[in-house]
């Protein structure tokens, strides 16, 4: 008889094998469109739930089981259930972003230019740390995500004191949750753009890239004692080196998403790859082998990732399918408040949801959903901006984000202590003024 510890083990080699089929299903798909292929990756999808449940962390198997109980009892009800296949074929995308992610962070996160960079941000005064950590993450998890949590957690002394760790932990959160607003490298961006097809990446990426400066420049002012611009500036020059491939590869993914017809998820899931294996060729086979455990390692453990992102598809679908907005009274009283209320009403709803426990995910689909759905008088970018930035602060202010909890764990620090404070002071002072950004992008689009 096997061990609880075997069980959970062989589970999670099914679900990594699954996944792997679900990558290649994915890329199929995009290069021969053909029924059988869709078919396949629905099922695929669906074994790839099965698989996973027994080994979802509670949290996670709650999230799940909640949102397709709801997508059945909605297509039940509105006699939609073609809706839930139509949910498990786009959910593959989304499932295959993942470990594409992955090997992107593999692929650069041994590049030397991080541990210059490392080493130089170890010269720098602990006063003036949290002003080139909020600038630096705003840059390295653009790409990294959380991973660029461990550059900066690495720099810390074995005998920092508690204040010093929380400030650097509390800096890095902040700079990578304002880059979640413009990156085509976070899930966030990907499930934006596919719910709102209509708006240009470029669009996308560049409106949530002024946005998340205003809220950086804001950011330093709230968390370093130095002048910003001075600091700003050496943590740019520190990180020009890596910075510029950033740019070209973010210039590349816009450009093929308008001049190719594919979709921006599906853009990355063709581009990032290649990019990825040509790097580390160049790099060499050693550094490639290292990549390749990496991504293997990794997709041992994102089922849970996989799971929510898949059932939140599914869900997402179900919800645009159906009338079930027709005839609700919130809907025609939210219709009678200013376009600019409603947009602060929705980043501060999914600020609360994720300081609850809520995933932006989860939370970021129905707003997308509703106010796209209601006469709010927003534009589809306005929304879209809204709802990365609502996406941001949730993922700031939440104790069961990744990126709360993988940051307070390597900086040896408690999740609470870092979506309270300055982080609440500089999401305060941050709402107004993405309110009024976006009311601007509103009435010029």
């Amino acid at each position: 008889m096997m061990s609880p510890k075997r069980i959970v083990l062989s589970h999670r080699l099914m679900t990594t094998v699954l996944l792997a089929l679900l990558w290649a299903l994915s890329l199929s798909g995009i290069f021969f469109r053909h029924e059988i292929i869709s078919s396949l990756s629905a099922a695929g999808v669906l074994v790839f739930l099965t698989a996973a449940y027994p080994v979802l962390r509670r949290i996670t198997f709650a999230i799940v089981t909640t949102l397709l109980v709801a997508a059945v009892a909605l297509a039940m009800h509105y006699e939609r259930l073609d809706l839930l296949w139509l949910g498990l074929e786009r959910a593959v995308m989304f499932a295959a972003f993942l470990p594409t992610l992955a090997l992107l962070r593999a692929a650069v996160s041994k590049d030397p230019r991080l541990e210059r960079y490392r080493e130089r941000l170890e010269r720098v005064s602990p006063e003036t740390r949290p002003l080139w950590i909020v600038s630096g993450s705003f840059v390295l998890a653009s790409v990294l995500s959380v991973g660029s949590s461990a550059i900066f957690s690495s720099t810390l002394r074995d005998d920092a004191p508690e204040v010093e760790r929380v400030a650097q932990a509390r800096a890095n959160v902040c700079g990578a949750s304002l880059a979640l607003i413009w990156s085509p490298f976070f899930v966030a961006l990907a499930v934006v753009s596919d719910f709102l097809p209509e708006v240009s990446l470029l669009s996308l990426v560049g409106s949530g890239m002024f946005v998340s400066v205003l809220g950086q420049i804001l950011a330093t002012r709230i968390y370093a004692r130095s002048t910003p611009i001075k600091g700003n500036l050496e943590t740019i020059a520190a990180l020009s080196g890596f910075a510029m491939p950033v740019v070209a590869t973010t210039i590349l993914v816009v450009v093929a998403r308008a001049t190719t017809g594919l979709s921006t998820i599906q853009t990355m899931l063709v581009i990032l790859p290649v990019l990825c294996v040509a790097y580390l060729a160049f790099r060499g086979r050693a550094r490639t082998d290292r990549a390749r455990r990496d991504v293997w390692d990794a997709m041992g453990r994102m089922h849970d990732d996989v799971a929510a992102v898949s059932a939140a598809m599914i869900f997402g679908v179900v919800l645009s399918g159906t009338p079930w907005m027709e005839g609700l009274e919130i809907v025609a009283f939210l219709a009678g408040f200013p376009a600019a209320a409603i947009v602060g009403a929705c980043i501060l709803l999914m600020a609360l949801l994720g300081f609850a426990g809520v995933q932006p995910l989860v939370a970021g689909t129905i707003c997308l959903i509703v106010l796209t759905g209601g006469s709010f008088g927003l534009t589809d970018l306005a929304t879209g901006i809204s709802v990365l930035a609502g996406w941001s602060a949730s993922s700031m202010l939440s104790v069961s984000s990744l990126l709360v909890r993988v940051t307070a764990a390597q900086h040896g620090v408690r999740p609470e202590q870092l979506v309270v404070g300055r982080n609440m002071v500089f999401f305060a002072a941050f709402l107004p003024l993405v309110v009024m950004v976006v009311m601007a992008i509103n009435g010029f689009a």
